[in-house]
C-alpha cells in the first residue's frame, strides 16, 4: 500500500506508525511530512517502509492524511473493522 489519490497512506501496527517511504510512487506532500514530523516529537516510533497488503489486517488503525482532508481514518477494510471500526487512538491524537 502507497497511497490515495492527492493523499498518504499510514498504519499502526504494533504500537509504531508506518508509511511508505519518499520515491517515485510517493508524493512528498506538506501533511504527510508535518504529521511524521509531529509523530516523532511526541516519541512515537515512525517506520518508513512498504507496508504490505497482508499487514492491513493486523493493524490497530489505518488513516490517510492530506492537505484537503487533513487526517481520514479507516474504520473498515473490506467490511471488516479495522481495530474498534472507530478512529484509533493515535489517529485522534494525531
Amino acid at each position: 500500500m502507497t497511497e490515495g489519490t492527492h493523499s498518504s497512506f499510514f498504519a499502526v501496527l504494533g504500537g509504531e506508525l508506518h508509511t511508505t517511504p519518499l520515491g517515485p510512487a510517493i508524493l512528498p506532500g506538506i501533511t504527510r511530512a508535518f504529521l511524521l514530523e509531529e509523530a516523532r516529537k511526541t516519541g512515537l516510533a515512525v517506520r518508513e517502509r512498504r507496508v504490505a497488503a497482508a499487514e492491513l489486517t493486523t493493524a490497530s488503525e489505518l488513516f490517510l492524511c492530506g492537505t484537503l482532508s487533513e487526517i481520514v481514518p479507516i474504520v473498515k477494510l473490506g467490511g471488516a473493522p479495522v481495530g474498534a471500526a472507530a478512529p484509533g487512538p493515535l489517529t485522534v491524537r494525531l
